[in-house]
């Protein structure tokens, strides 16, 4: 049987099953962000071709969540150069210091897109992160019809299909930090403590 040593403390009025959720957020902008099967396919900062996506524009919708906030940071560290995000005004200013390069009001309702357009050119959006959305209205629109284009959303995708009728160019997928994707590292680290 594993024996379980913890590596941290567990916060005072917090229990284990809180704790171990907290990763879950990160993991999840990270798997969006630096993974090929699932996201976006980022160098991660420390690969030697981090920093040449200063030209590309990521859009983040829900910017003011805890995934939209590691999103950004992450996106900062990858040096893209327009993170462009959509949150609510009150985030704003923590949002631009976290390095988002515009933040747009998600109050605006229809001016988003023309807001997201004047940043990027109509044709300029290929990469969406959704954060907050049930449904994906304003995610679908973003992208060029024309344009191969990718929307990550952190709620499942139940019709894919309306995507794509709508951007028969655009990969839809549902990301999670609990994903396969995180199963090779997770196996190496059950391997090193099994041996160990």
């Amino acid at each position: 049987m594993l024996s379980l040593t913890p590596l941290a403390k567990v916060p005072q009025g917090f229990t284990v099953d809180q704790v171990v959720t907290l990763p879950t957020n990160p993991m999840t902008s990270f798997l969006v962000l630096f993974t090929s099967e699932q996201g976006f396919n980022y160098a991660p900062p420390w690969e030697p071709r981090a920093g040449s996506e200063k030209d590309d524009a990521i859009v983040i919708i829900g910017g003011g969540t805890v995934v939209g906030k590691f999103g950004v940071q992450f996106a900062r560290l990858a040096g893209i150069g327009r993170i462009i995000v959509v949150a609510g005004e009150d985030n704003a200013g923590e949002l631009k210091d976290m390095g988002a390069t515009h933040v747009i009001s998600r109050h605006l309702s229809g001016e988003i897109i023309r807001q997201v357009h004047a940043i990027t050119g109509p044709q300029g959006v290929k990469k969406v992160c959704d954060c907050r959305s049930m449904t994906f209205e304003l995610a679908t629109s973003l992208p060029a019809p024309s344009e191969p284009s990718t929307l990550l959303t952190v709620h499942p995708v139940d019709q894919p299909d309306v995507i794509t009728k709508e951007r028969p160019k655009c990969k839809a997928q549902f990301v999670e930090a609990s994903s396969p994707g995180l199963a090779p590292a997770a196996l190496a680290v059950c391997a090193d403590v099994a041996e160990g």
